[in-house]
């Protein structure tokens, strides 16, 4: 078992590259700009890079549906929006009692 004295170095040195790309972020476009904020937010909130990912996701994915500019989603996009959500739903299902989603 590697000790976390040994993995937090690397963990913040992650999280500062991270955070860095946020200053790269077209914030005049809303569809760009809401899904990074509430994607960096998940990360912080619930301790999990994956929800983080997949949070924001599907939130650029409803953004640019809601803003009518659904033929600029990937194919890509797409089939990973339908990944993640079903990843999502399975992790719901088989996720131990007592805790929710």
């Amino acid at each position: 078992m590697i000790p976390s004295i040994a993995t937090a170095p690397a963990l913040i040195i992650v999280g500062i590259f991270m955070i860095s790309q946020l200053s790269s972020l077209d914030l005049s476009d809303l569809t760009v700009a809401v899904p990074g904020f509430y994607g960096s937010c998940n990360y912080a909130f619930t301790f999990n890079i994956a929800y983080g990912v997949l949070f924001s996701m599907l939130g650029y994915t409803l953004c640019m549906v809601a803003a009518g500019r659904k033929k600029e989603l990937s194919p890509t996009m797409i089939v990973l929006t339908g990944v993640f959500i079903a990843y999502f739903i399975l992790d719901c299902i088989f996720k131990e009692r007592g805790k929710r989603c």
